[in-house]
């Protein structure tokens, strides 16, 4: 094959490596417009290529390339995958604050994973969502992008299995994190709850159902009104955790 088929070859990498990314990361994916994706990837994929693009040595055959493929697949998606898990600290506080104050009723099916999201959760990832990108956080991932060609250059097959080690890691990391943010707003709720019992045992004729879902609800509102600041520190504890991690995968890429 000569010259020109492996620039081919070598773009058509890039271009795998970019979609993945555009198309499982938050920051693009909720974006509803399938054109702007498309334009989006071009646009990445041109940008990288004209940057770090080089011809490869030897065009691969259509086995090689399918298997180049794949790699270039669980690179993009293991960058998309930092930033679904960054995400999973503002879903979890929602999950378990939206369980105390029976919000699960009250629950939006998310057109992403299509998994049922309490309205709490929702609002706290949005809120991430939207700090995560006044902070700048989609440039720290382009530039991501485009740093794993040079620590991952193209038309290679191996990848480092120690990958799944920093996956785990950072998904504790997220999950403590998570606990943490809603930890007071968990131990008011649980002290209504035991107050709603002391209530009931006290005066039996009341409708403890009616009154634990009406307080519950009341308690919850006002305690997301007041732990509203804690959102900055949720939002930089993950940025700085985000920034720590995906230096981390890029290194690991690197080998």
């Amino acid at each position: 094959m000569d010259g020109f088929e492996a620039t081919i070859a070598a773009l058509g990498l890039h271009l795998v490596r970019a979609s993945a990314l555009v198309i499982a990361a938050p920051f693009f994916a909720r974006v509803g417009f399938a054109s702007f994706k498309i334009a989006l990837i071009v646009v990445l994929t041109g940008v990288t290529f004209s940057v770090s693009g080089v011809q490869a040595v030897e065009a691969p055959g259509l086995g090689t390339f399918g298997l180049l493929a794949l790699r270039e697949l669980a690179i993009g998606f293991g960058l998309a995958l930092l930033l679904q898990i960054a995400l999973l600290a503002a879903r979890m506080g929602g999950e378990l604050v939206g369980l105390e104050m029976g919000m699960q009723m009250g629950a939006q099916v998310d057109p992403e994973s299509g998994v049922s999201t309490p309205l709490v959760a929702r609002f706290y990832e949005e809120v991430l969502l939207i700090g995560m990108l006044a902070s700048n956080g989609h440039h720290w991932v382009v530039r991501a992008l485009a740093d794993s060609y040079a620590r991952a250059p193209i038309g290679r097959l191996e990848l480092d299995r120690s990958l799944s080690d920093l996956f785990i890691a950072f998904f504790r990391v997220m999950t403590t994190a998570g606990i943490a943010f809603v930890a007071p707003i968990i131990v008011l709720m649980s002290l209504v709850t035991i107050l709603v019992a002391l209530i009931a045992r006290t005066v039996p004729q009341i409708n403890v159902l009616d009154l634990s879902f009406t307080l519950k609800i009341g308690v919850g509102l006002v305690a997301l009104v007041l732990f509203t600041p804690a959102l900055e520190v949720l939002v930089s504890t993950v940025m700085s955790a985000l920034d720590e991690y995906l230096a981390a995968f890029l290194g690991v890429l690197e080998g």
